[in-house]
C-alpha cells in the first residue's frame, strides 16, 4: 500500500490495572464460579456420560435455543472482542466480512451438512469421510488435521486474547493467565461434557451480548456518534498499529469505512471477501469438530 493511501497517527497506551475496587474483583469472582457451578450442575443431569453420546453430545437433549445460543459463543470470544476489534480499528469495517459471511453459512451448516450428518448417523466430518470412503486412515488424517489446525488457529488465539485482556485488567503476565483460563475450562469441561458447555455458554452468551451492548453505547457517546466517528477515525485520537510491511507502525487506511476495496488492496480486495473469505468460513462451520457436533439436534 503506498504512503498516500495511509494516514499515520499516534497515541501513548499504558497497560494498567482496571480492577482497582473490591467490587471488580467480586464480580470477576462470581462469574467464574458461576462457570464452574454450571458445569459441575450439569454433569449430575442425565444425559449418558458414560456413553459417547452422552459426552459429546450431551446426549440429543439439549434444547433449541441452547443450541443456538452455544453456536454463538462457540464461535464469539476474547479473539473477536480485543484481535478483531483490534484489527477493524486498525484497517476498517472490511473485517466484518467474517462474521457477515457467518450468517449465511450457518444456515447452510443447519439446512445442508447437519441433515447429511444426521442421515449418516456421524457428528462429525472426519467419521463421515471415513464411513463414505470406508477409510478409518482417512477418518484419522482428517481428525489429526482438524484437532492441529484448531489448536493452532483457534484455541491458541483465543487463550493469548484471554492473555492480553488479563494483562489489561489484572496486571497478570501471560503463564498466570494461561494456566488459571486452562484450569477453569477444564473443570466444567471434563466434569460436563457438551452439555456443561453448551450451557455455560448461555451465561456468557448473555455476559457478551449485554457487556458489548453498553460497550457500543458508551464508546458512541464517548466520540460523538457516529458522525464523530467519522470525523475522528481515522484522525488524530488512533493507536500504534501495524498493518503490513507497506504501512508503517500508526498508520491507516483512508477507505477504513469502505467494506468492498480494490482488488489491489493489500489487506482486503474484494475478490478475497467475496471467495476466500466463505471458504474458510464453510470449513470452519460446516466441516470443523465443534460446530457439527453443537448443532446436532435431540433425534
Amino acid at each position: 500500500m503506498s504512503g498516500d493511501t495511509c494516514l499515520n497517527y499516534t497515541v501513548e497506551h499504558n497497560t494498567y490495572n482496571l480492577f482497582k475496587k473490591p467490587l471488580d474483583w467480586i464480580v470477576l469472582l462470581v462469574y467464574f464460579i458461576g462457570l464452574i457451578a454450571i458445569g459441575l450442575w450439569t454433569s449430575r443431569r442425565k444425559t449418558n456420560h458414560g456413553t459417547t453420546e452422552g459426552y459429546f453430545l450431551a446426549g440429543r437433549t439439549v434444547p433449541w435455543w441452547a443450541i443456538g445460543t452455544s453456536l454463538f459463543a462457540s464461535n464469539i470470544g476474547s479473539e473477536h472482542f480485543i484481535g478483531l476489534a483490534g484489527t477493524g480499528a486498525a484497517s476498517g469495517v472490511a473485517v466484518a466480512a467474517y462474521e457477515l459471511h457467518a450468517v449465511w453459512i450457518v444456515l447452510l451448516l443447519g439446512w445442508l451438512f447437519a441433515p447429511i450428518y444426521l442421515k449418516a448417523g456421524v457428528f462429525t466430518m472426519p467419521q463421515y469421510l471415513g464411513l463414505r470412503f470406508q477409510s478409518q486412515r482417512l477418518r484419522a488424517f482428517v481428525s489429526i488435521y482438524t484437532l492441529v489446525s484448531y489448536v493452532l488457529t483457534k484455541v491458541s488465539v483465543d487463550l493469548y486474547a484471554g492473555d492480553v485482556f488479563m494483562k489489561e485488567a489484572l496486571g497478570w503476565d501471560i503463564y498466570p493467565s494461561t494456566i488459571t483460563l486452562l484450569i477453569i475450562t477444564g473443570i466444567y469441561t471434563i466434569a460436563g461434557g457438551l452439555a456443561a458447555v453448551i450451557y455455560t455458554e448461555v451465561l456468557q452468551s448473555a455476559v457478551m451480548i449485554i457487556g458489548s451492548l453498553v460497550l457500543m453505547v458508551l464508546s458512541f457517546h464517548k466520540v460523538g456518534g457516529m458522525s464523530g466517528l467519522r470525523e475522528k477515525w481515522p484522525g488524530d485520537n488512533g493507536f500504534n498499529a501495524t498493518l503490513n510491511n507497506s504501512c508503517d507502525v500508526g498508520s491507516v487506511p483512508n477507505n477504513s469505512f469502505h467494506m468492498f476495496r480494490s482488488p489491489s488492496d493489500e489487506i482486503f480486495p474484494w475478490p478475497a471477501v467475496v471467495i476466500a473469505i466463505p471458504s474458510t468460513g464453510i470449513f470452519y462451520w460446516c466441516s470443523s469438530q465443534v460446530m457439527p457436533s453443537v448443532c446436532n439436534p435431540p433425534l
